[in-house]
Parts: structure tokens; sequence; C-alpha cells
């Protein structure tokens, strides 16, 4: 079952925690008002609406022009389609101008059964778009509008939310629980900005490297990455960015340890931090993620968990936990917004493939960040954010998709439709 929410998003009031719990979905007829990404716009098209299967009669040119003003064709398509749905289902009032009221009503009707010939279509400054038709305007009702269809991922689960309103635009599986691999890392990241907040230490601090285990976890070819040196010092600046930029285990790990005292003391303070914030299902046994046949060679097996044990949670929690941390702490965006850099004299590059430089990158999407995981055990996971110019901003969940490259080309079909669907548009109210 997928998110085709039947309540309206409001307008933007900043991150909410905890995430609103996802509405039933309601099918592509839904009770909102049209996109207001339409607002202002005429398109010109040259329908025929008949009713029911008749009404096939409809011509679009590839892109409409109006006042010498492109308009995509997908938006002319998507009013298309709402002449045809509105003019089969019901008697339509024709009026004498797109700013109609009760009190400008010519009286005249228009009866389904007859043919309409819509010569243009306009939105007024009520939102509702207005067809122009011989001899007037008729109106299409808001729960007769038909939006584009949401398009998900391929995936165990996935979830979508409106950051500037807290709404659930998408909902597949949320409540499943799962293994989440490295996106652990941003529960991890949340407990490490509090023991910075709380003065326990400052991003220039060196944390020593010296755990023997954590070097050769470095050097392993199944968790490492950035190669670290026993005995050297690195700062806290150094370990947090390779953590969420590389997402190496073992900077996490000599994070938590330096944060903590001990692995199994941060694993504490992180299942506390998960209860705090409402991850009601979500169980940590991994500071990075790694799953225990991979942590028990480098002796990070927390006692009494099982040989084949890992981090379970959900889409709604790691929505809970996203929004929780982007609301604290904004600026890990500004890491986790980081493509290329050197620390200690050493090249380190993005796991996010939708960031700009990225195979999957898309520079209408506005990537921002989040976190990719994966573990054989969890498949390929990604919390996405995306700050589409002019629009709220979106998060995306995916879990346990089954390729790398499933879990980017789904969060950027289902981003693409969300705003398609909704158009969230900056500083008006929601549609």
């Amino acid at each position: 079952m997928v998110g085709n929410p039947t309540t309206t998003p409001t307008a933007p009031s900043g991150p909410t925690v905890p995430v609103t719990a996802p509405t039933t979905p309601a099918g592509p007829a839904s009770s909102v008002t049209p996109p207001a990404s339409f607002g202002g716009t005429a398109l010109v098209v040259s329908p025929s609406a008949r009713r029911g299967a008749q009404m096939a009669s409809r011509e679009l040119a590839p892109v409409s022009r109006y006042s010498g003003r492109a308009v995509h064709p997908g938006a002319a398509q998507y009013l298309t389609t709402d002449v045809a749905s509105v003019v089969a289902r019901r008697e339509l009032v024709v009026y004498s101008t797109p700013e109609f009221s009760p009190a400008t009503d010519t009286g005249e009707r228009v009866a389904p059964r007859d043919k309409v010939r819509v010569v243009s279509v306009a939105v007024a400054s009520t939102g509702e778009p207005r067809l122009r038709v011989v001899g007037g305007y008729i109106s299409a009702a808001s729960s007769d509008v038909r939006r584009p269809a949401l398009r998900g991922p391929n995936a165990e689960a996935s979830l979508a939310i409106d950051l500037a309103t807290g709404e659930v635009l998408w909902d597949d599986g949320g409540d499943q629980e799962v293994r989440i691999a490295s996106v652990t890392k941003l529960l991890a990241i949340f407990v490490v900005r509090d023991w910075l907040a709380a003065g326990g230490a400052t991003w220039n601090t060196a944390v020593r490297m010296t755990d023997t285990n954590l070097v050769a976890m470095s050097k392993d070819w199944n968790t490492g990455g950035f190669v670290f040196k026993r005995g050297a010092s690195y700062s806290v600046r150094d370990l947090y960015t390779l953590a969420i930029v590389e997402s190496s285990n073992a900077a996490i790990t000599a994070l938590g340890v330096a944060v903590s005292g001990s692995n199994e003391e941060f694993l504490t303070a992180m299942n506390a931090k998960a209860d705090a914030i409402g991850m009601d299902s979500s169980t940590f046994i991994s500071v990075s993620g790694l799953d225990n046949p991979s942590l028990k060679e480098f002796g990070l097996v927390l006692p009494g968990t099982g040989a084949k044990a890992g981090n379970t949670s959900t889409a709604h929690d790691v929505g809970r936990l996203a929004q929780s941390l982007l609301a604290g702490y904004p600026d890990v965006l500004d890491t986790a917004g980081i493509t290329k850099t050197s620390v200690r004299g050493t090249k380190v590059s993005t796991t996010n493939q939708m960031l700009r430089g990225g195979k999957y990158f898309d520079s209408t999407l506005g990537m921002t960040g989040l976190k990719t995981g994966y573990t054989s055990a969890a498949g390929y996971c990604l919390a996405a954010t995306s700050a589409k110019a002019g629009r709220h901003p979106v998060l995306v969940v995916i879990l346990g998709a089954a390729t790398s490259k499933a879990r980017f080309v789904g969060t950027k079909r289902l981003l693409h439709s969300i705003y398609d669907r909704w158009g969230l548009r900056s500083g008006t109210t929601a549609p």
C-alpha cells in the first residue's frame, strides 16, 4: 500500500517531531486544492470532452504558450485530464469570468452528456482551475481533480515527509522493522552533536587512534575506507566528516568511545536518544550499522546479542530521527552535502551518488544529503533530503533496496512525482 494521503499539507511551520502518523491512502482523487505551481498561468489546450470513454479526443501541443510564457506539457496534460473527469461526472455551471463567484453565476448549465469545447485552462486567484469553454468558464471542483500518481521505489520500506510541515507524503511499509545499515550513523552523529553542544569537547579536540581493532577495521575491504594510522591523532571534526561523507565505520566507533568511554556505553547513549525522540520500534546493538558477523572480527559485538543480530528500525523511526537531527543541528547538511574533501592529506569522496557530480545527480532536485547505508542483511538504504528551488524541502527514506541504483533512481522518481502531485511551493499555502 502506498501513500496517496487524504489530508492536505498545511502551511510551512518548521520540522515537526515526531513524524505525523501516515494517513490512509485514498487513490488518485483527493480532497485537495489544485497545485499552487499552476497559479496565475494560462495553458492553451484544445480537447473535446464527452461522457465516460467517449471523451477521448484530447489534443495537446508538446509545449503550449500563453503571452510568450512556456508551459510544461505535463501541466497541460494534468488539467486536460481534469476536464474529462469533471465533465463526465456532473452538471457544470458556466460563468462569465474566471474569477467567478455565486454572485456572477450566469445560470447556464452544461449537462454531462453534452460535448464541451475547452479552448483554454486558467487558474483563478482561488487556486482552482478555470476551464474556458465557448460562452464562458466552468470550474473543476477540488474533489474531482485527478493528480499525477505517486511513483515509489522498489524497496522493503519507503517514506517521504514534507520537512516544512511534517506531513507524510508517501508511505510504503513505513512501520515494517528492517535493518538500516549505516543510516544508523545519523543517530550516532546526533549523540556526538549533543556531546559537543554540552561542552564535552570541541571540533578541534584530538582523538588518538590507539585501538588496533579499529585500525584493522579501517583497512578491511568489507568494512574500511579511510585508513587510520595507529597512534595518530585526528580531530573530532575529522572523524565526524569521515563518518558522514565516507561512512567510515572506524571513525564513528572511535567518536563513540571518545564520547562515552567505551563502545557499550555509547550504545546505551544511542538507545536512550532513540527513546527520547520517539523511535519506539528501533533497537541498536551497533554504533556503525554493521551487523554482528562483521563486528565479531573486531571485538565489537555487544554482549548478549545474537550471532547474526544487527540494528533494526522502521522508515517511520528513521524519519523521526532525521527530522529531529535536522531540527536540532541543521548544519549537519553542510557536511552531508560535501562531495569531495581531504582529511589529513587523504582524498575522501561521498557515498551519496545523488549529490553534484554523482552518477544519479539531478540538478532540478536540489539534493542536500543525507546518509547512505549498505550491508548484505539490510540491502541498500538511503535517507535523502531534497531542497528543490522554491519548494518545501522533502525527506525520502528508502530501506532494503536490492541494488544501489534502485535506491537512487527510486528516490529521484518518488521526488519528481511528489513535486508534480503536490506542488509544495514555498511561501504559499500548501496545495
